[in-house]
């Protein structure tokens, strides 16, 4: 069982509390995610691969502090064809300041139909039990690229999503990372058009994060920050 977490007291920095476990199979759960509500510390969120029978992005809620956990799958997602992405992965989570609960996930298809990837993003307003919202970030349909290390972040002041994920072309031989955006309070507007982090070849994203910062000529006061390698 690899998805549990860490539940500190709030007494010392490098102190550690007991340990609480979330998932209870034997599938080896792994990239895990985690977010606490702004508006209510006791709700938590987290995110993991669920490799059971077609894998998925598992998902869990707490609103007694991560002391207890509700748990959840979610599986396929459509493709452009009418289809569906028969496989799902590397989940990210995270909450904006009206207390909505936002969940990222990276679809594929493993069925050998030659469909590229998907990046899709969930909301939930019942923090984080369900999300029955999607909406699509980015997407590909050429199965030589394929997307891979999806992150999300939430700008709390201006209430934008963020997503950056890495883009493979050539089944690994390149590569390049993206970041994406869209209005919280306007997600059926879509996200952005990708904006590449770097024209360094073979370089993958692996997270992000936005922060207030010094006002740019002809900008906004908000960086975002994102860490790839290469």
């Amino acid at each position: 069982v690899a998805a549990v977490m860490l539940a500190a007291q709030p007494v010392l920095a490098a102190s550690v509390g007991r340990i609480v476990q979330i998932t209870d199979d034997a599938n080896g759960d792994n990239e895990v995610d985690i977010a606490t509500n702004p508006l209510d510390p006791r709700n938590v969120i987290a995110g993991w691969n669920e490799y059971e029978v077609d894998d998925g992005c598992g998902y869990g809620w707490s609103t007694d502090g991560g002391r207890t956990w509700g748990r959840g799958i979610l599986r396929q997602a459509p493709r452009p064809d009418g289809g569906g992405y028969s496989t799902a992965a590397d989940p990210g989570v995270g909450f904006d300041s009206q207390g909505r609960a936002y969940f990222s996930c990276l679809y594929y298809d493993s069925s050998g139909t030659g469909w590229g990837g998907a990046v899709y993003v969930y909301r939930s307003i019942d923090g984080g039990r369900t999300y029955p919202r999607r909406f699509l970030a980015v997407s590909s349909i050429k199965l030589s690229r394929s997307h891979d290390h999806p992150f999300i972040t939430i700008d709390r002041t201006t209430d934008t999503v963020y997503v950056a994920y890495s883009v493979f072309n050539g089944f690994g031989i390149r590569s390049r990372s993206y970041v994406v955006q869209a209005g919280a309070n306007d997600m059926e507007a879509g996200f952005s058009a990708p904006v590449n982090v770097s024209d360094i070849q073979k370089n993958e994203i692996f997270d992000l994060t936005v922060e207030t910062g010094p006002r740019v000529a002809g900008g906004s006061a908000r960086t975002v920050y994102a860490v790839f390698g290469v």
